[in-house]
C-alpha cells in the first residue's frame, strides 16, 4: 500500500506542476569569445621538460588557498520550518535478498583499479570520461587539476600530468572530465588561478581526434572579475552547456550562471569560438544546478536545447504552501543570433517530500566513521554530478539523484526517473535508496541503453562498522518501479576512517560507448588520508518479451484474510499465472496457473499485512514478464481514545473544552464534574464535533472533564483533564502567595494552570516533579496578556534554560534531560509588565522521548558581559554579531519584526572573551529589526536596520 500511495502521491503531485506551461526566464545573454591559447603537441610525446608554466600551490588539505569556501559550498542555507519525517517517505521498503540471476552480461564488477594517489589536499573531486578504447580519470592537485589516460584494463597511455602543464594557463581544478560521443572526442575542464592568468574565468580542452594521447585544442574563456565556483558540464548536440555558483570578487554569492559554448568551432579548433551566458537570481534553487548530459548516438528531438536540472527544497523559503520539487530549465543557443537565445523554465515537477538536510553542523558534516568522532560532509541541497539524458525508442528519458535523509539524519540517495512522450516531461518512478542505518551520499547514476539504471555511492557509519568505501546497486528497465532490484555490491570496502572533515564534492558515474558497461569513480579511504579508485559493471538486459505483459493490475474485495486481484487481459494469450507473497519475504506462494480468467481470488491471508502479487501471461511462443503490484488486508478498527485534551477561554461560569479527532470515530461523547464530586455530568453525547462549551459553573472551582471516542466497533476508553474557574470576573490567582523560589506553588502536570501577574513585581514561581520514566520536559506560557516571560530552575537550583520572545505570542521552553527530581518554573513580566484583570496559562508536559528542539540543553549556559555589537550598518547580506562573554557555553541570537514576531534564531557557542558570529539575511526584507542575544541569564539588545 506504501508503494501505491507514493506512485498515486506522485502522479497527483506531476499533475500539479509548479510551472504548468514553459515560461521564459531570461533572454539576451552576455557573450565572451574564447581564446583559442594553443594547440599542444601529441600528449604521447610530452615530457617534464614540455611543462607550459611551473607548478604553483593553490589548493592544501582545507581546500582552494585564500578563497571561503564555506560560503562557495552553500552551507548556510536559511531552512525554514518544514515538515520532518520520522522515515522518509519514499524510502524503499523492499530489498532483494539475492541479485538477479546472472547471464553471459552478468551484473557482476568487470573492471576494478586504482586511480590516482593521494595528493595533500582537501576535496580530490574525482571525475571521469570513457572512450571506445580510453578511461580518463581527473582529480584535484595542489597545483590545479591532474588528469591520466589509461586503457580499459587501468594500464597507463599518458603518465599523471597538470592539466595546466599542457594548456599553459594556471588552474585552481574542480575539475571535469566529458567523452563527446557524438564526434568522438574527450573534454577535459578547471577553472583559472586569476593570480596566474589576470582574469578569473574557465580552461576547457577538446581532443583534435579521437585519440587522447594526441594533439589537444585549449580554449580560455575569461568571467572577468566574477570568480566562478563549482563548474559542471554536459555534452549536447548544438553546444557544450555549463553551470556555475557565481561569487563576485571572489567573495559575494552574485547569483548562479548558465553557459553555452561553440561546440562546432571547439572541435574544430576555430579561434572564434564564443560562450554566451545567463546569470540567474541567488534563488536556493538555482544555487549548484547541474546540466544534463546525453548518453548515445541517440538525438533529442531537433529543436531541443540543452537542459540544466535544480532541486527546490521547501524548507528554502518560509512560504508554507511550498511543495518539495525538481525541475528542468531549457537553454536554447542561437551563436549567430544572440538576441534569439533564451531560457525557459521546462519543468517544474513536485516530488514525493523530501528532507535534503541530514543534519545541521558546519558544512554539513553528518557522517560518522568508525572509531573516530570526525565526521565528514555530506554535500547535500544540490543535484549530484550528473543527470543523464536519454532517447530511447518511444521515450525520452532522464535520471538524476541527491541525497536525502532517510529517517534519524541518516543520508540515502534520492533518484529519479522522469519520461516525456508526447507535451512535458513528468515523474516517472522515484525512491530513496538506504537499505540499513549505513550512510550513503556523493551518488553518481546513469542509464544504460537498455533502460536500466545503475546507481553507486559513497558509503560510510560508525553505527555499522563501515568505513568510507564504495558500492553499488542497480534496476533492470523493467522491474517493478521505485525500486533499486539489484543486491547492493561492494566496489571497494575501506578500511580507516579520513582524517579530516572535508570529503569530496562530487563522484562520477558514466556508461561506456559500448552501451553496456557503467564506469564510476570515486573516493575511499584505505588510510586516513583519501584513495581514488575507478570500477566499471554491467546490469542484465530484460527477458526478452516473447508475449504481452499483463497491464491495468489492481485489487478490490480487500478483507480481513482475502483480497481479489484482476488485470487487463492480453492479446492471444493461452492462461495467466498468479503468484503472491508477504512484501517482508523473498518466497512467492502459487495462487493459480494456466487460468484464462482476468481475475483470482486470494484467501488464506493474514490480517493488516501487505502482500506482493504479480501475473503473467503465457502465449503460444512462451510466457511474458511477471507483473507486479500491491494490496494490504484490512485490520479491525480499533477505536482510540482522543488525544490533545484542552481547556480554553476559562472564566467564573464557564470553560471550552476540546480535543483532537480520532481516525475511524463515528462522534464523541463529553462529561464533567467538580473534583471533590462523584457525579459525572454529561456535557455531549454522540457530537460529531471536537469541541464542546461547559456553562453554570461555580466560580474558583476545580472540574474535571472527560471524552470518549465511538467508533462502529465500540467506544474506546476516557481521556481525562482539569480545569479551574476564576473567582472574580476576569480572573484570579488561587497560587499566591508565591513570588520566592522558597514559597514556589506546587503544581500537577498535563493541567492548565490560569494565574495571574496582578502587579509591577509580581513573581510566579511552581514547583514540579519529573519521574525515571517522564524525564523529559516541556513547559508553555500562553494567553499572555502583555510580554510575559519565563525560567526554568533544575533540582540544584540552577537556571538551566529561559524563553525571552517578545511580544504575546506565546513562551516555551523544551528541556530533554535525564535529571530527575524538583524542578521550578518562573514566569514574570518582562519590564515590570503585570494584568490585574487578565491571567495567562501554564502548562507542563512529561515525556519519556525528546521534544522537539527548542536550542541546545545545558546546565552551564554562557555568560555574556557586555559589549553587543553590528555590523555593518545598515546590513544588506552578511550580519557580523559580536559580544563580550565571560565563560564558555551556548547562546541564542534572535531577531524579531517590529511585530515582535520571530524571523530568525541561531544557536551559537561562546568562548570566553570577544565573540563574532554571521548571520545571513538576505532572506530578511528591508526595514527595522530588535536582534537579541540571550545567553540564559540574560539578554541584550539592539535595533538592527536592513536595507537593499
Amino acid at each position: 500500500m506504501r508503494k501505491n500511495l507514493c506512485l498515486l502521491l506522485a502522479a497527483l503531485f506531476t499533475l500539479l506542476n509548479v510551472d504548468a506551461q514553459e515560461s521564459v526566464m531570461a533572454q539576451n545573454p552576455v557573450v565572451i569569445t574564447g581564446k583559442l591559447i594553443k594547440v599542444t603537441k601529441e600528449l604521447r610525446n610530452f615530457g617534464p621538460g614540455d611543462k607550459a608554466i611551473p607548478d604553483v600551490k593553490v589548493r592544501d588539505e582545507n581546500g582552494i588557498i585564500g578563497k571561503d569556501e564555506q560560503l562557495e559550498e552553500g552551507s548556510d542555507l536559511i531552512l525554514y520550518p518544514t515538515q520532518v519525517f520520522a522515515e522518509d517517505p519514499a524510502l524503499q521498503k523492499n530489498y532483494p535478498s539475492n541479485p538477479h540471476k546472472q547471464s553471459a552480461l552478468n551484473r557482476a564488477i568487470t573492471g576494478n583499479f586504482e586511480g590516482m594517489p593521494y595528493q595533500p589536499l582537501n576535496p580530490p573531486d574525482p571525475t571521469m570520461c570513457v572512450g571506445p578504447n580510453h578511461v580518463i580519470q581527473m582529480i584535484n592537485g595542489s597545483s590545479g587539476a591532474l588528469f591520466k589516460v589509461y586503457n580499459k584494463s587501468g594500464g597507463q597511455v599518458v603518465a599523471q600530468t597538470y592539466l595546466d602543464a599542457i594548456t599553459g594557463k594556471g588552474g585552481l581544478g574542480d575539475p571535469i572530465a566529458l567523452y563527446d560521443q557524438l564526434a568522438d572526442r574527450f573534454m577535459l575542464t578547471e577553472f583559472a588561478n586569476k593570480p596566474e592568468t589576470g582574469s578569473e574565468g574557465l580552461i576547457i580542452a577538446v581532443t583534435k581526434t579521437s585519440d587522447p594521447a594526441g594533439q589537444w585544442n585549449v580554449y580560455y574563456f575569461s568571467t572577468g572579475t566574477t570568480f566562478p565556483d563549482y563548474p559542471k558540464f554536459s555534452v549536447w548536440p548544438d553546444a557544450y552547456y555549463g553551470t556555475t555558483n557565481d561569487f563576485a570578487n571572489g567573495s559575494s554569492y552574485s547569483g548562479s550562471s548558465i553557459y553555452a559554448f561553440d561546440r562546432a568551432k571547439m572541435i574544430a579548433g576555430n579561434g572564434t569560438a564564443t560562450m554566451q551566458k545567463f546569470t540567474l537570481g541567488t534563488t536556493s534553487k538555482f544555487f549548484s544546478m547541474c546540466p544534463v548530459g546525453l548518453e548515445g548516438t541517440s538525438l533529442p528531438p531537433s529543436g531541443t536545447g540543452g537542459l540544466i536540472a535544480y532541486m527546490a527544497d521547501d524548507a528554502w523559503t518560509s512560504t508554507t504552501t511550498d511543495t518539495d520539487s525538481i525541475g528542468i530549465l531549457e537553454f536554447k543557443v542561437d551563436f549567430v543570433t544572440p538576441a534569439n537565445s533564451r531560457i525557459t523554465t521546462k519543468a517544474s515537477l513536485a516530488t514525493v517530500a523530501y528532507k535534503s538536510d541530514i543534519c545541521t553542523t558546519t558544512r554539513g558534516q553528518c557522517i560518522t566513521q568508525p572509531g573516530t568522532s570526525t565526521k565528514v560532509e555530506v554535500l547535500h541541497q544540490k543535484i549530484m554530478e550528473q543527470p543523464i539524458y536519454r532517447n530511447f525508442a518511444g521515450y525520452e528519458g532522464i535520471v538524476m539523484s541527491h541525497v536525502a535523509d532517510k529517517g534519524s539524519n541518516i543520508s540515502g540517495v534520492r533518484w529519479y526517473e522522469l519520461r516525456k512522450t508526447t507535451g512535458n516531461w513528468s515523474v516517472y518512478q522515484q525512491s530513496t535508496y538506504a537499505p540499513d542505518n549505513t550512510h550513503r551520499w556523493m551518488p553518481g547514476i546513469c542509464y544504460d541503453v537498455n533502460g536500466n539504471i545503475g546507481l553507486a555511492y559513497n558509503v560510510s557509519s560508525s553505527a555499522t562498522g563501515v568505513y568510507p568505501g564504495a558500492r553499488y546497486t542497480g534496476r533492470k528497465e523493467c522491474d517493478a518501479l521505485n525500486t533499486m532490484t539489484y543486491s547492493e555490491d561492494v566496489i571497494i570496502a575501506g578500511s580507516a576512517s579520513n582524517g579530516s572533515t572535508r570529503y569530496g564534492d562530487y563522484n562520477q558515474l558514466v556508461c561506456d560507448p559500448d552501451g553496456v558497461t557503467f564506469w564510476f569513480t570515486c573516493e575511499y579511504n584505505a588510510a586516513p588520508t583519501w584513495s581514488t579508485r575507478i570500477a566499471s559493471f554491467t546490469l542484465d538486459p530484460c527477458t526478452p518479451v516473447v508475449c504481452g505483459n499483463p497491464s491495468g493490475l489492481s485489487s478490490s474485495a480487500i478483507a480481513n484474510t482475502s483480497a481479489t486481484v484482476s488485470w487487463a487481459a492480453v492479446t492471444n494469450t493461452l492462461g495467466y499465472d498468479i503468484d503472491y507473497k508477504l512484501t517482508t519475504t523473498s518466497t512467492w506462494t502459487n495462487a493459480a496457473t494456466a487460468i484464462t480468467t482476468t481475475s483470482k481470488n486470494i484467501s488464506g491471508l493474514t490480517q493488516g499485512t501487505t502482500y506482493d502479487w504479480r501475473v503473467r501471461a503465457n502465449c503460444s511462443a512462451g510466457s511474458g514478464n511477471y507483473i507486479s503490484a500491491q494490496f494490504t488486508t484490512t485490520s479491525p478498527i480499533v477505536c482510540n481514545p482522543p488525544s490533545g485534551l484542552a481547556s480554553t477561554s476559562v472564566t467564573t461560569t464557564t470553560a471550552n473544552i476540546s480535543w483532537g479527532s480520532v481516525t475511524g470515530a463515528n462522534n464523541y461523547s463529553a462529561d464533567y464534574k467538580a473534583t471533590n464530586s462523584p457525579t459525572w455530568i454529561s456535557a455531549a453525547t454522540a457530537t460529531t464535533s471536537i469541541t464542546t462549551s461547559l456553562s453554570n459553573l461555580t466560580p474558583s472551582t476545580s472540574y474535571d472533564w472527560r471524552v470518549k471516542s465511538n467508533c462502529s466497533s465500540g467506544s474506546s476508553s476516557y481521556s481525562s483533564a482539569q480545569f479551574t474557574t476564576f473567582a472574580v470576573s476576569g480572573c484570579s490567582d488561587q497560587y499566591e502567595p508565591n513570588n520566592t523560589s522558597s514559597t514556589a506553588a506546587p503544581i500537577a502536570v498535563a493541567t492548565d494552570i490560569i494565574a495571574q501577574i496582578g502587579f509591577s513585581g509580581d513573581n510566579d514561581y511552581y514547583s514540579f516533579n519529573n519521574t525515571s520514566s517522564q524525564r523529559r520536559i516541556k513547559i508553555t506560557l500562553t494567553n499572555l496578556p502583555f510580554d510575559y516571560d519565563m525560567r526554568l530552575y533544575n533540582p540544584s537550583g540552577s537556571m538551566v534554560k529561559t524563553s525571552q520572545l517578545g511580544g504575546t505570542s506565546g513562551e516555551t521552553i523544551i528541556y530533554n534531560t535525564n535529571k530527575v527530581g524538583t524542578y521550578k518554573v518562573y514566569a514574570y513580566g518582562y519590564n515590570g509588565a503585570y494584568s490585574n484583570s487578565k491571567c495567562y496559562t501554564l502548562n507542563i508536559q512529561l515525556s519519556a522521548t525528546n521534544f522537539g528542539s527548542n536550542g541546545p540543553d545545558t546546565d552551564k549556559p554562557a555568560a555574556i558581559r557586555s559589549g553587543l555589537k553590528l555590523y555593518p550598518v545598515p546590513a544588506s547580506t552578511l550580519l557580523t554579531v559580536s559580544f563580550d562573554a565571560v565563560k564558555k557555553g551556548n547562546a541564542e541570537i534572535v531577531v524579531t519584526n517590529q511585530l515582535g514576531e520571530q524571523v530568525l534564531r541561531k544557536t551559537v557557542v561562546v568562548n570566553d572573551g570577544i565573540n563574532y558570529n554571521t548571520l545571513d539575511i538576505r532572506k530578511l526584507s528591508a526595514g527595522i529589526y530588535i536582534i537579541k542575544v540571550n545567553n540564559g541569564n540574560g539578554v541584550q539588545t539592539k535595533k538592527l536596520m536592513i536595507s537593499r
